[in-house]
């Protein structure tokens, strides 16, 4: 898996520079449709997946814990030993280990699907040298031809701040926005994603809308399915290492996961 907060640093550097994909990010800020703000009141019904980290550890039948301890260059170091389910919720640690030195976790979710609704509640320790994510990935790992969903790329060592990125075919199309919000609290951050168009949600709250385009040099709204994946990235994206200010344990907390069908009727 492609290190994720690196192409989230990406994807803000085309929206200021005006670098190629920009365009597609501009479109992106525009007023929503009146038939797309309309489908923010869709009525998702029962999730077709609750998740809540209950017991003390990880379901194996539903997710796998990230094992790569030799990652390729520029690529995080991860551990299913940085992985714990406890005291209600799924814990991603990154610390340094005395033999194979700066490590993090990651999970991915078993379960997927082309289209639908995700909802996680998370927050994330404050600590330069991590950087937490939420995503949705493509499930055969054919990426970035089949796209990439971020729901959210905290990279910001004090956790203010996150990016939310698209990414789609083989050129990388891209389109992102920046959040603001305190992610050491609880937070519950949430995507709808239809063949017309994405919403990306805080907290309850519309965050922006994506189109789906005609024109594939464009588009960046996927259409095959996808998986859910909750990261602690070891890194910050290549911007920041740990160090003295660095808490032992940086921990990225995750309370619970919803994953909802697209209701009957809806486009």
């Amino acid at each position: 898996m492609n290190w994720k907060a690196f192409s989230g640093v990406i994807a803000l550097v085309l929206l200021v520079s005006g670098a190629p994909g920009a365009e597609v990010a501009r479109a992106s800020s525009r007023p929503v449709p009146r038939q797309l703000a309309a489908a923010a009141g869709i009525n998702w019904g029962k999730p077709a997946v609750v998740e809540n980290f209950s017991g003390t550890r990880l379901n194996l039948k539903r997710w796998f814990a990230y094992d790569d301890l030799h990652p390729q260059p520029g690529h995080p170091r991860r551990s299913p030993g940085a992985v714990r389910v406890g005291h209600g919720d799924l814990q991603l640690t990154g610390y340094v280990d005395p033999k194979l030195g700066d490590v993090s976790g990651g999970i991915g979710d078993r379960f997927h699907q082309a289209y639908g609704r995700w909802e996680v509640r998370f927050r994330a320790d404050a600590g330069r040298g991590y950087a937490p994510v939420v995503l949705l990935w493509p499930n055969d790992g054919k990426w970035p031809d089949e796209g990439e969903i971020d729901l959210a790329e905290v990279f910001d060592p004090a956790r203010r701040s996150a990016g939310e990125f698209l990414h789609y075919g083989h050129d990388n199309h891209q389109a992102g926005r920046q959040i603001k919000a305190d992610f050491t609290q609880w937070h519950v951050i949430a995507v709808d994603w239809l063949p017309s168009h994405i919403t990306f949600w805080l907290d309850g709250r519309t965050q922006w809308t994506v189109e789906h385009q005609a024109d594939p040099r464009k588009n960046v709204v996927p259409s095959t399915p996808f998986r859910l994946a909750l990261q602690n990235d070891q890194g910050c994206s290549g911007h920041c290492q740990r160090d003295k200010t660095t808490p032992r344990d940086v921990v990225m907390h995750v309370d619970w996961v919803k994953i909802y069908r697209v209701p009957a009727g809806v486009h």
